[in-house]
C-alpha cells in the first residue's frame, strides 16, 4: 500500500565539519533512495536539516520507513543528535 509522508529531520553535530560530512552521507542516501528530488536538504553550522516540500508517496511505508530511518542514523553517525519526523497529511 501507498502512503503520502512528509519528513522533516534535524541532525545537531558535535562541529561544522562532522555536519559536513554528515550533509554529503544523506545525500548519498537520499539518491540511493531515489529521493533526492523531494527532500530539501541544508547545512548551516553544525545542523544539518531536511524536509520534503510536498507529501511523497512511498510504497510499503510500513516496511521501508524503520530500515530508511536506520540508514538516516548510520549516515549522520552516532554522535549526533537526531530528530526525524513523519506526517501524515491524508489522516489530517
Amino acid at each position: 500500500m501507498s502512503v503520502n509522508v512528509t519528513l522533516s529531520l534535524v541532525a545537531d553535530l558535535p562541529s561544522a565539519e562532522r555536519a559536513e560530512a554528515a550533509y554529503a552521507a544523506l545525500v548519498r542516501l537520499l539518491v540511493d533512495e531515489s529521493l533526492d528530488r523531494d527532500v530539501d536538504l541544508d547545512r548551516r553550522g553544525h545542523v544539518v536539516t531536511g524536509q520534503t516540500p510536498y507529501p511523497v508517496i512511498i510504497s510499503s511505508f510500513h516496511r521501508w520507513h524503520e530500515p530508511f530511518e536506520e540508514k538516516v542514523r548510520d549516515a549522520v553517525g552516532p554522535d549526533a543528535t537526531l530528530s526525524l519526523d513523519w506526517g501524515f497529511p491524508d489522516d489530517e
